[in-house]
């Protein structure tokens, strides 16, 4: 890093820096040498960045023709204007701001949750009824879990 004295390596304040983020910059290269940067949202979870992406698309092929990549994350903060340090000179102008870049490779993790995120909230309802009248010892784990990644509780 060219500026020393902005580096910072504690991972703590690293790690809540992903953790806070809403979204991040993938860059990856074409088999051409072309950089590509996808922005996308994702979440900072036991040390790994995951996102998600379907297997077709600019994005996949990328990734399989070389999974070498790097993430930025960039956390901002105040504007500061030039006239702060200089009245003339529009030079002084900055950011502050936290940015966290990661390099390595991407690697597929399978994840899938289906829990009724698509129903309606009235086919919500009558699923949720149709379990707890039923009673299967799994039931009330499913709906508790429908209405936590499903869209809430419908009564």
């Amino acid at each position: 890093m060219r500026r020393q004295d902005c580096e910072n390596r504690d991972t703590r304040e690293l790690e809540g820096v992903l953790a806070r983020a809403d979204w991040g910059t993938l860059g990856l290269v074409s088999a051409q040498g072309t950089p590509v940067l996808v922005p996308l949202n994702f979440v900072f979870h036991e040390g790994r960045i995951i996102f998600h992406g379907a297997k077709a698309g600019e994005k996949f092929g990328l990734i399989q023709e070389s999974p070498q990549a790097s993430f930025l994350v960039v956390e901002a903060y105040a504007q500061v204007p030039s006239y702060a340090f200089d009245p003339v000179n529009a030079c002084p102008a900055t950011q502050y701001f936290k940015s966290v870049l990661v390099k390595g490779r991407v690697e597929e993790v399978t994840g899938k949750f289906k829990l009724g995120q698509k129903l309606s909230s009235d086919a919500r309802a009558k699923v949720e009824a149709v379990l707890e009248a039923r009673g299967c010892p799994m039931d009330p784990e499913t709906i508790a879990l429908m209405r936590t990644h499903g869209g809430g509780t419908v009564r």
